[in-house]
């Protein structure tokens, strides 16, 4: 039985999905630190939700988990639960559309 590290590193890294989850989280970060800074009402619950949703998403798609849900079905049906369901509707109630930057249009 291997430590509690074993379980949460990576089983197949795909950087693409660590610099997006991380790009997600710096931005909201930067986001949320400016209505702080401008002293707009945007509590604590929001950054906690987001980055749980952030977090859910990172660890059902990196950890080992990803391997068990090759071999078992009900640890398939709950990373799929988390992927679409709850890690997005997290997100949503982190506020994303008032923190994280406009898409500038050209």
């Amino acid at each position: 039985m291997g430590s509690i590290i074993t379980y949460i590193t990576p089983w197949e890294f795909d950087p693409m999905v660590a610099l997006g989850c991380l790009a997600a989280g710096v931005l909201y970060l930067r986001g949320w630190l400016r209505h702080r800074v401008a002293r707009k009402r945007l509590g604590y619950w929001p950054l906690v939700s987001f980055l749980a949703g952030l977090v859910l998403i990172y660890g059902v798609m990196q950890t080992h988990m990803d391997y068990l849900a090759q071999h078992m079905l009900w640890i398939h049906r709950v990373q799929h639960l988390v992927l679409h369901h709850l890690g997005p509707l997290l997100m949503v109630l982190g506020a994303a559309h008032e923190t994280l930057p406009e898409p500038a249009l050209s």
